[in-house]
């Protein structure tokens, strides 16, 4: 075991490594940027103390998440990193309204997001690091998570309203219109909202299907809000 871990040590070491720069955009590589697929970290910095420190940490949380991927702990998720120089090139911080931010792009759907990062003046450099990285972990991937049935709904649960998907795990991968149209929907929600922001998950067994009245061999989405809110229910069996 310990041969094992120093051998992914070394992988993740190696991956720091070599880890690609951030690429500094001008207004032609900014346009050519949009037509990435995956996720688009933009950090809009200027010469500002503060702008300056929180632009800082981006190459570390590039580390971070990517580290986090090569481990397992994370999912897989494809993000593109890039800086904008907003003193070097003003014709583009109109894109964050002239004040130097974050900017997330889900290219699934063309929406997108500030992050409005703060520095934490009682925090670690490696701690903002890593609630930066986690920030964009939050906006990059998992749409959908895995829950057992009996924790629906439970008294305790993180998000109040829920959205389920009740099929197999496979049906919200790759790129197929299902998983899209599936996807994005969790993605808008993400995307748009921090407070009244829905739970997205999926559950593969039948048996819960049953419990909710539904075929135990169907594909389902349901949307639960409480005990005083009637369920809503959209079957997906035959779509594509």
């Amino acid at each position: 075991h310990e041969q094992l871990a120093q051998v992914a040590l070394l992988a993740i070491g190696s991956l720091a490594d070599e880890q690609k720069a951030i690429e500094e955009l001008t207004s032609e590589t900014f346009l050519s940027m949009l037509y990435n697929e995956g996720i688009l970290f933009v950090s809009f910095y200027n010469s500002e103390k503060e702008s300056q420190e929180v632009n800082a940490l981006v190459d570390g949380a590039k580390r971070l998440v990517e580290a986090k991927q090569a481990s397992g702990e994370w999912t897989k998720r494809e993000v593109h990193w890039y800086r904008v120089n907003m003193d070097e090139h003003p014709e583009l911080a109109k894109e964050v309204n002239d004040q130097p931010d974050q900017l997330v792009i889900a290219t699934q759907i063309g929406t997108d997001r500030r992050l409005h990062f703060a520095l934490d003046e009682s925090a670690s450099k490696d701690a903002e690091e890593a609630r930066l990285a986690q920030m964009v972990k939050e906006l990059s991937g998992d749409w959908y998570t895995e829950i057992e049935c009996e924790q629906l709904q439970a008294d305790e649960r993180f998000y109040y309203d829920e959205v389920v998907y009740f099929g197999d795990a496979k049906d919200l991968q790759g790129d197929g219109h299902f998983a899209a149209t599936m996807n994005a929907v969790s993605i808008q929600n993400r995307y748009e909202y921090d407070h009244m922001r829905a739970g997205f998950y999926f559950v593969t067994d039948p048996g819960c299907r049953v419990n909710y009245g539904l075929q135990p061999d169907g594909k389902y989405m349901m949307i639960l809000n409480g005990p005083n809110s009637p369920d809503e229910v959209v079957d997906l069996t035959n779509a594509d």
